[in-house]
Protein backbone atom coordinates (compact mmCIF):
# COMPACT_ATOMS: atom_id res chain seq x y z
CA UNK A 1 0.00 0.00 0.00
CA UNK A 2 1.17 3.53 -0.60
CA UNK A 3 0.90 4.13 3.15
CA UNK A 4 4.05 2.09 3.64
CA UNK A 5 5.96 4.05 0.99
CA UNK A 6 5.69 7.26 2.96
CA UNK A 7 6.40 5.99 6.46
CA UNK A 8 10.15 6.59 6.58
CA UNK A 9 9.83 10.15 5.29
CA UNK A 10 7.40 10.97 8.06
CA UNK A 11 9.74 9.40 10.63
CA UNK A 12 12.55 11.67 9.49
CA UNK A 13 10.18 14.59 10.16
CA UNK A 14 12.00 16.80 7.66
CA UNK A 15 9.71 19.43 6.10
CA UNK A 16 11.80 19.39 2.96
CA UNK A 17 11.47 15.63 2.59
CA UNK A 18 7.77 15.56 3.38
CA UNK A 19 7.09 18.48 1.05
CA UNK A 20 9.05 16.72 -1.64
CA UNK A 21 6.70 13.70 -1.55
CA UNK A 22 3.85 16.01 -0.13
CA UNK A 23 2.53 3.37 4.60
CA UNK A 24 0.55 -21.28 18.39
CA UNK A 25 -1.98 -22.72 17.50
CA UNK A 26 -4.69 -23.10 20.18
CA UNK A 27 -6.45 -20.42 22.15
CA UNK A 28 -4.44 -19.18 25.14
CA UNK A 29 -6.07 -17.73 28.22
CA UNK A 30 -6.13 -14.10 29.27
CA UNK A 31 -3.92 -15.04 32.21
CA UNK A 32 -1.13 -15.74 29.70
CA UNK A 33 -1.20 -12.12 28.59
CA UNK A 34 -1.38 -10.90 32.18
CA UNK A 35 1.64 -13.02 33.09
CA UNK A 36 3.63 -11.58 30.19
CA UNK A 37 2.81 -8.02 31.28
CA UNK A 38 3.78 -8.73 34.88
CA UNK A 39 7.01 -10.33 33.70
CA UNK A 40 7.98 -7.25 31.69
CA UNK A 41 7.15 -4.91 34.55
CA UNK A 42 9.21 -7.04 36.93
CA UNK A 43 12.18 -6.57 34.60
CA UNK A 44 11.75 -2.79 34.66
CA UNK A 45 10.03 -2.73 31.27
CA UNK A 46 6.57 -1.53 30.41
CA UNK A 47 4.25 -4.04 28.77
CA UNK A 48 5.28 -3.94 25.12
CA UNK A 49 4.09 -5.16 21.80
CA UNK A 50 4.53 -4.53 18.09
CA UNK A 51 3.01 -2.37 15.39
CA UNK A 52 3.53 -3.83 11.93
CA UNK A 53 1.24 -1.59 9.88
CA UNK A 54 -0.54 -2.76 6.75
CA UNK A 55 2.12 -5.35 5.83
CA UNK A 56 0.19 -7.96 7.85
CA UNK A 57 -2.53 -7.98 5.18
CA UNK A 58 -0.25 -9.45 2.52
CA UNK A 59 1.51 -12.08 4.64
CA UNK A 60 0.85 -15.76 4.13
CA UNK A 61 -0.91 -17.52 6.99
CA UNK A 62 2.37 -19.26 7.80
CA UNK A 63 4.37 -16.03 8.01
CA UNK A 64 1.62 -14.28 9.95
CA UNK A 65 1.60 -17.06 12.53
CA UNK A 66 5.37 -17.12 12.68
CA UNK A 67 5.51 -13.37 13.34
CA UNK A 68 2.95 -13.54 16.10
CA UNK A 69 4.69 -16.52 17.68
CA UNK A 70 7.88 -14.47 17.52
CA UNK A 71 6.23 -11.54 19.29
CA UNK A 72 5.37 -13.83 22.19
CA UNK A 73 8.82 -15.42 22.21
CA UNK A 74 10.58 -12.04 22.62
CA UNK A 75 8.29 -11.08 25.52
CA UNK A 76 5.68 -9.05 23.67
CA UNK A 77 2.12 -9.21 24.97
CA UNK A 78 0.35 -6.80 22.56
CA UNK A 79 -0.10 -6.28 18.85
CA UNK A 80 -1.45 -3.14 17.17
CA UNK A 81 -3.71 -4.18 14.31
CA UNK A 82 -4.76 -1.77 11.61
CA UNK A 83 -8.50 -2.15 11.04
CA UNK A 84 -8.63 -0.44 7.69
CA UNK A 85 -11.95 0.99 6.61
CA UNK A 86 -10.50 0.98 3.09
CA UNK A 87 -10.01 -2.79 3.24
CA UNK A 88 -13.36 -3.62 4.84
CA UNK A 89 -15.69 -1.35 2.86
CA UNK A 90 -14.16 -0.26 -0.47
CA UNK A 91 -17.71 -0.10 -1.85
CA UNK A 92 -20.25 1.72 0.29
CA UNK A 93 -22.56 -0.66 2.11
CA UNK A 94 -20.54 -3.79 1.19
CA UNK A 95 -18.37 -4.79 4.14
CA UNK A 96 -15.98 -7.72 4.01
CA UNK A 97 -14.43 -8.41 7.41
CA UNK A 98 -12.46 -11.50 6.31
CA UNK A 99 -9.04 -9.73 6.12
CA UNK A 100 -9.50 -8.40 9.66
CA UNK A 101 -10.93 -11.68 10.97
CA UNK A 102 -7.74 -13.45 9.88
CA UNK A 103 -5.55 -11.04 11.86
CA UNK A 104 -7.72 -10.97 14.97
CA UNK A 105 -8.06 -14.76 14.99
CA UNK A 106 -4.30 -15.26 14.67
CA UNK A 107 -3.51 -12.79 17.48
CA UNK A 108 -6.21 -14.14 19.79
CA UNK A 109 -5.05 -17.72 19.24
CA UNK A 110 -1.67 -16.72 20.65
CA UNK A 111 -3.00 -14.82 23.65
CA UNK A 112 -1.88 -11.44 22.34
CA UNK A 113 -3.81 -8.43 23.58
CA UNK A 114 -4.97 -6.36 20.61
CA UNK A 115 -4.91 -2.61 20.15
CA UNK A 116 -7.45 -2.03 17.39
CA UNK A 117 -6.71 0.82 14.99
CA UNK A 118 -9.80 1.87 12.97
CA UNK A 119 -8.42 4.17 10.30
CA UNK A 120 -8.24 5.36 6.67
CA UNK A 121 -11.39 6.22 4.75
CA UNK A 122 -12.18 4.48 1.45
CA UNK A 123 -12.39 6.70 -1.60
CA UNK A 124 -16.17 7.06 -1.43
CA UNK A 125 -16.01 8.30 2.20
CA UNK A 126 -12.99 10.62 1.92
CA UNK A 127 -13.21 14.37 2.39
CA UNK A 128 -13.63 15.75 -1.17
CA UNK A 129 -11.24 18.59 -0.35
CA UNK A 130 -8.36 16.16 0.28
CA UNK A 131 -5.57 15.93 -2.28
CA UNK A 132 -5.55 12.75 -4.33
CA UNK A 133 -2.08 11.72 -3.13
CA UNK A 134 -3.03 11.85 0.55
CA UNK A 135 -5.15 9.86 2.98
CA UNK A 136 -7.99 12.25 3.54
CA UNK A 137 -10.08 12.74 6.63
CA UNK A 138 -13.62 11.28 6.55
CA UNK A 139 -16.14 13.32 4.59
CA UNK A 140 -18.68 12.61 7.32
CA UNK A 141 -17.34 11.74 10.79
CA UNK A 142 -20.56 9.86 11.61
CA UNK A 143 -19.91 7.42 8.75
CA UNK A 144 -16.54 6.66 10.30
CA UNK A 145 -18.18 6.38 13.71
CA UNK A 146 -20.59 3.79 12.30
CA UNK A 147 -17.63 1.78 10.98
CA UNK A 148 -15.81 1.99 14.33
CA UNK A 149 -18.96 0.82 16.15
CA UNK A 150 -19.32 -2.10 13.73
CA UNK A 151 -15.73 -3.12 14.48
CA UNK A 152 -16.35 -2.88 18.24
CA UNK A 153 -19.52 -4.95 17.87
CA UNK A 154 -17.77 -7.64 15.84
CA UNK A 155 -14.59 -7.88 17.92
CA UNK A 156 -15.74 -6.65 21.31
CA UNK A 157 -15.02 -9.98 22.97
CA UNK A 158 -11.39 -9.83 21.81
CA UNK A 159 -10.57 -6.13 21.47
CA UNK A 160 -11.29 -3.66 24.24
CA UNK A 161 -8.66 -1.00 23.49
CA UNK A 162 -9.02 1.23 20.42
CA UNK A 163 -6.83 3.90 18.84
CA UNK A 164 -8.68 6.31 16.57
CA UNK A 165 -6.87 7.01 13.30
CA UNK A 166 -3.13 7.18 12.60
CA UNK A 167 -0.97 10.33 12.75
CA UNK A 168 -3.68 12.90 11.99
CA UNK A 169 -1.17 15.66 12.80
CA UNK A 170 0.43 15.07 9.37
CA UNK A 171 -1.30 16.35 6.24
CA UNK A 172 -0.61 13.11 4.40
CA UNK A 173 -2.71 11.10 6.87
CA UNK A 174 -5.54 13.55 7.65
CA UNK A 175 -5.91 15.89 4.70
CA UNK A 176 -6.80 18.68 4.21
CA UNK A 177 -6.14 19.83 7.79
CA UNK A 178 -3.73 18.10 10.22
CA UNK A 179 -4.88 19.96 13.32
CA UNK A 180 -6.42 18.95 16.62
CA UNK A 181 -9.49 21.01 15.80
CA UNK A 182 -10.08 19.27 12.46
CA UNK A 183 -9.42 15.81 13.94
CA UNK A 184 -11.80 16.24 16.86
CA UNK A 185 -15.01 15.43 14.90
CA UNK A 186 -13.38 12.16 13.74
CA UNK A 187 -12.38 11.29 17.30
CA UNK A 188 -15.69 12.35 18.83
CA UNK A 189 -17.77 10.32 16.39
CA UNK A 190 -15.70 7.16 16.87
CA UNK A 191 -15.44 7.52 20.65
CA UNK A 192 -19.17 8.03 21.07
CA UNK A 193 -20.06 5.16 18.73
CA UNK A 194 -17.66 2.66 20.30
CA UNK A 195 -18.72 3.54 23.84
CA UNK A 196 -22.37 3.03 22.87
CA UNK A 197 -21.71 -0.65 22.07
CA UNK A 198 -18.72 -1.28 24.36
CA UNK A 199 -19.00 1.05 27.39
CA UNK A 200 -16.03 -0.45 29.29
CA UNK A 201 -13.61 -0.11 26.39
CA UNK A 202 -10.57 2.14 26.39
CA UNK A 203 -10.55 4.58 23.46
CA UNK A 204 -7.38 6.59 22.88
CA UNK A 205 -6.70 9.48 20.55
CA UNK A 206 -4.50 8.77 17.54
CA UNK A 207 -0.74 8.33 17.72
CA UNK A 208 0.91 11.61 16.81
CA UNK A 209 4.01 11.90 14.66
CA UNK A 210 7.16 13.84 15.50
CA UNK A 211 6.09 16.84 13.45
CA UNK A 212 6.97 20.46 13.92
CA UNK A 213 4.35 23.18 13.50
CA UNK A 214 4.41 23.94 9.78
CA UNK A 215 2.18 23.98 6.71
CA UNK A 216 1.86 20.20 6.52
CA UNK A 217 1.77 19.21 10.16
CA UNK A 218 1.18 20.12 13.79
CA UNK A 219 3.46 19.32 16.70
CA UNK A 220 2.00 16.89 19.25
CA UNK A 221 1.81 19.64 21.89
CA UNK A 222 -0.01 22.05 19.58
CA UNK A 223 -2.32 19.30 18.35
CA UNK A 224 -3.31 18.16 21.85
CA UNK A 225 -3.72 21.74 23.06
CA UNK A 226 -6.21 22.26 20.22
CA UNK A 227 -8.11 19.12 21.26
CA UNK A 228 -8.59 20.58 24.72
CA UNK A 229 -9.36 24.13 23.60
CA UNK A 230 -12.08 22.84 21.27
CA UNK A 231 -13.85 20.72 23.88
CA UNK A 232 -12.22 17.35 23.22
CA UNK A 233 -11.53 16.34 26.82
CA UNK A 234 -14.56 14.00 27.20
CA UNK A 235 -13.74 12.07 24.03
CA UNK A 236 -10.55 10.16 24.81
CA UNK A 237 -9.44 7.86 27.61
CA UNK A 238 -5.77 8.32 26.77
CA UNK A 239 -3.44 9.73 24.14
CA UNK A 240 -0.92 8.08 21.81
CA UNK A 241 2.47 9.33 20.62
CA UNK A 242 5.12 8.14 18.15
CA UNK A 243 8.40 9.46 19.63
CA UNK A 244 10.81 8.01 17.06
CA UNK A 245 14.37 9.05 17.94
CA UNK A 246 16.17 11.60 15.79
CA UNK A 247 18.93 9.86 13.84
CA UNK A 248 20.75 7.38 16.06
CA UNK A 249 20.44 9.23 19.37
CA UNK A 250 19.12 7.61 22.57
CA UNK A 251 15.44 8.19 23.34
CA UNK A 252 16.03 10.86 25.99
CA UNK A 253 16.13 13.57 23.33
CA UNK A 254 13.89 16.19 21.78
CA UNK A 255 11.19 13.78 20.58
CA UNK A 256 11.14 11.70 23.76
CA UNK A 257 10.67 14.97 25.68
CA UNK A 258 7.31 15.35 23.92
CA UNK A 259 5.95 12.63 26.19
CA UNK A 260 6.43 14.64 29.38
CA UNK A 261 5.35 17.85 27.64
CA UNK A 262 2.07 16.37 26.47
CA UNK A 263 1.45 14.75 29.84
CA UNK A 264 2.01 18.10 31.58
CA UNK A 265 -0.68 19.54 29.30
CA UNK A 266 -3.02 16.67 30.15
CA UNK A 267 -2.38 17.16 33.85
CA UNK A 268 -3.05 20.89 33.53
CA UNK A 269 -6.49 20.08 32.11
CA UNK A 270 -7.29 17.65 34.92
CA UNK A 271 -6.46 14.53 32.90
CA UNK A 272 -3.50 13.36 34.95
CA UNK A 273 -5.19 10.01 35.48
CA UNK A 274 -5.19 9.26 31.76
CA UNK A 275 -2.30 7.36 30.17
CA UNK A 276 -0.03 8.00 27.22
CA UNK A 277 0.42 5.06 24.86
CA UNK A 278 3.56 4.90 22.70
CA UNK A 279 2.02 3.13 19.73
CA UNK A 280 5.04 3.34 17.40
CA UNK A 281 8.74 3.48 18.29
CA UNK A 282 11.70 1.99 16.48
CA UNK A 283 15.03 2.34 14.71
CA UNK A 284 15.98 1.02 11.23
CA UNK A 285 19.26 -0.76 10.55
CA UNK A 286 19.75 0.18 6.91
CA UNK A 287 23.12 0.69 5.23
CA UNK A 288 24.82 3.85 6.56
CA UNK A 289 22.18 4.06 9.30
CA UNK A 290 22.04 2.59 12.77
CA UNK A 291 24.02 -0.55 13.43
CA UNK A 292 22.26 -3.54 14.96
CA UNK A 293 24.01 -2.69 18.23
CA UNK A 294 22.74 0.89 18.10
CA UNK A 295 19.20 -0.25 17.26
CA UNK A 296 19.27 -2.57 20.25
CA UNK A 297 20.63 0.16 22.52
CA UNK A 298 18.00 2.72 21.54
CA UNK A 299 14.93 0.46 21.52
CA UNK A 300 15.86 -1.14 24.83
CA UNK A 301 16.58 2.29 26.32
CA UNK A 302 13.14 3.39 25.16
CA UNK A 303 11.47 0.46 26.89
CA UNK A 304 13.38 1.20 30.07
CA UNK A 305 12.70 4.94 29.94
CA UNK A 306 8.99 4.21 29.52
CA UNK A 307 9.21 1.89 32.50
CA UNK A 308 10.16 4.86 34.67
CA UNK A 309 7.06 6.85 33.69
CA UNK A 310 3.92 5.83 35.60
CA UNK A 311 1.70 7.64 33.10
CA UNK A 312 2.91 5.60 30.11
CA UNK A 313 0.68 2.58 29.48
CA UNK A 314 2.98 0.65 27.17
CA UNK A 315 5.19 0.69 24.08
CA UNK A 316 4.64 -0.73 20.59
CA UNK A 317 7.85 -1.37 18.67
CA UNK A 318 7.80 -0.82 14.91
CA UNK A 319 8.31 -3.54 13.62
CA UNK A 320 8.87 -7.17 14.58
CA UNK A 321 10.24 -8.30 11.20
CA UNK A 322 11.90 -6.48 8.33
CA UNK A 323 9.40 -5.75 5.58
CA UNK A 324 11.96 -6.22 2.79
CA UNK A 325 15.49 -7.25 1.91
CA UNK A 326 16.94 -4.03 0.46
CA UNK A 327 19.70 -3.12 2.92
CA UNK A 328 19.63 0.51 1.79
CA UNK A 329 15.90 1.03 2.41
CA UNK A 330 15.30 2.34 5.92
CA UNK A 331 11.60 1.51 5.91
CA UNK A 332 12.36 -2.15 5.16
CA UNK A 333 14.77 -2.55 8.09
CA UNK A 334 12.94 -1.58 11.30
CA UNK A 335 12.45 -5.21 12.35
CA UNK A 336 13.99 -6.94 15.35
CA UNK A 337 14.42 -9.93 13.04
CA UNK A 338 15.44 -10.00 9.41
CA UNK A 339 13.15 -10.92 6.54
CA UNK A 340 14.16 -14.60 6.90
CA UNK A 341 13.25 -14.43 10.63
CA UNK A 342 16.88 -14.63 11.77
CA UNK A 343 17.24 -12.48 14.90
CA UNK A 344 19.10 -9.19 15.12
CA UNK A 345 20.94 -8.26 18.29
CA UNK A 346 17.91 -6.30 19.55
CA UNK A 347 15.77 -9.44 19.57
CA UNK A 348 18.13 -11.30 21.88
CA UNK A 349 18.78 -8.30 24.13
CA UNK A 350 15.11 -7.41 24.57
CA UNK A 351 14.25 -11.05 25.16
CA UNK A 352 16.89 -11.22 27.89
CA UNK A 353 15.72 -7.94 29.43
CA UNK A 354 12.19 -9.33 29.58
CA UNK A 355 13.51 -12.16 31.70
CA UNK A 356 13.39 -14.83 29.00
CA UNK A 357 16.15 -17.23 28.03
CA UNK A 358 17.96 -16.54 24.77
CA UNK A 359 18.67 -19.19 22.19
Amino acid sequence: MRIERFKFQRRLRSPARIAGILAISGLLTISTVTDARAQNQGAGLKPFGFSNGSTVYTMSDADLGREMDGIRSVGGSWIRLEISWQKVEPVQGQRNWAPIDRLVNAASARGLAILGLPTYAPAWATNPQANAWTLGSPRNPDEFGNFAAAAATRYGNRISTWEIWNEPNLAYFHNPSPTGKSYLPTLKAAYTAIKAVQPQSTVIAAGLANSADWAFGSSPFTFVRALYSNGGKPFFDGLALHPYPAGVTPPAGVYWAQISQVYALMNYHGDGGKKIWITEFGVPTQTNGASEAKQSEIVLAGLREAGKLPYVAGVFIHTFRNTGTNAGDAEANFGLVRRDFSPKLAFDNIRAAAGLSVG
